[in-house]
């Protein structure tokens, strides 16, 4: 009898934990993957304030290991991340902008094609003065890219380390969206918006050295957002519906995304943040993870295995999909580094030490 009773018991105490389940999974366009996870598990890590800069008039940082970079109004200035000043560097620029590369810093008057170029210490690596109007620069595969806009022109020229001409692509009553270089910077893809009679889509234009073309690529119906590359030197689109991954001109597979937010390619993953999702798959396009949210963010930093995704009012930190760490409050940018975390804010720059959650 008394078996019968625990037998009965048990099967009634699984009931409520699979309504519980049924219940909460029920939940998940609402609070996400990760929010179920939360009703069982306790948050490891939190923030604590280390470092503040107070400065309201910050356009934008950098982060570069243990430097700290800070541009506002044509004055540059390189710090520790305690605020100790390395060098301040000023500028009487007209049309100033700034792009953070993965190698150097970019700081270039669009006006007349001025480009200083830095390290993270400030020292100048090189100067170019191109004697022209810019409409846009960025750093990919260890070159340059700068593009130039005339009446029924466009043009991207890409200069290697050395400051040399690599390649050198013109196109008439095509707009230029985007542009990347594979890892050794021997290959150069463009992405174009196509505005012909009749199809109205996306062209990508693939060269290798000396401007030799090795691929076009038409995608009807899509504007192409993001270009990027394996290790594999196969060729990664991302448009406003799909992303794609091709291989000598064939696409090898594609999978459909909507209000795609953000992406990161990095080692032997694709990390895409869309809708209230991060998905992360390998290079055969399959999925190794999918993560829901409740909340919205809007950019992907990564540092190893950790994850760290932030908003315009909070950030998560997870590793290996566990989330370890959630912060809430006004953000502008945020970078992670190994035992701390960066935040540009309206007031200013602030630096937490990430440590063990007090219980």
């Amino acid at each position: 009898m008394e078996k019968r009773k625990s037998s009965k018991g048990l099967k009634i105490l699984l009931l409520i934990l699979l309504a519980l389940m049924a219940f909460l999974l029920g939940r998940t366009d609402k609070l996400g993957t990760l929010s179920i996870f939360e009703y069982f598990t306790e948050k490891e890590k939190s923030l604590i304030v280390r470092d503040s800069i107070e400065d309201g008039d910050i356009l934008d940082i950098g982060l570069y290991g243990g430097n700290l970079v800070k541009w506002k109004y044509n004055k540059l200035s390189f710090l520790k991340l305690d605020g100790t000043m390395i060098v301040e560097k000023e500028f009487k620029f007209s049309k100033p902008d700034i792009h953070f590369g993965d190698m150097f810093i970019y700081l270039y008057d669009k006006s007349s094609g001025d480009i200083y170029i830095f390290d993270k210490k400030g020292e100048t690596i090189n100067r170019l003065q191109l004697g022209r109007e810019i409409y846009n620069l960025k750093e990919s595969g260890g070159n340059l890219f700068y593009h130039i806009k005339m009446e029924g022109f466009e043009i991207v020229n890409v200069l290697d380390r050395d400051g040399v001409l690599v390649g050198n692509y013109s196109y008439e009553k095509e707009n230029i969206l985007t542009y990347s270089s594979n890892e050794d910077g021997r290959i150069n893809a463009l992405g174009l918006l196509s505005l012909g009679e009749e199809n109205l889509g996306s062209k990508i234009d693939s060269f290798g050295q000396a401007n030799e073309r090795l691929g076009s690529l038409f995608l009807e119906g899509e504007i192409v957002l993001h270009l990027d590359f394996s290790p594999k030197d196969e060729l990664i689109i991302l448009t406003d519906r799909n992303l794609y991954l091709v291989r000598d001109g064939n696409i090898m597979w594609k999978k459909q995304f909507d209000l795609v937010k953000d992406i990161d390619i990095r080692g032997d993953r694709i990390y895409i943040l869309y809708s209230n999702y991060l998905e992360v798959m390998d290079y055969g396009g399959r999925v190794e993870s999918k993560i829901g949210f409740g909340d919205e963010y809007k950019k992907i930093d990564l540092l190893g295995d950790r994850i760290m995704l932030y908003g315009d009012n909070q950030l998560i930190v997870l590793d290996k999909d566990k989330q370890i760490l959630k912060h809430k409050g006004q953000i502008r940018k945020a970078y992670q580094g190994k035992n701390e975390i960066l935040l540009l804010l309206t007031e200013g720059i602030r630096t937490y030490d990430i440590v063990n959650k007090r219980e």
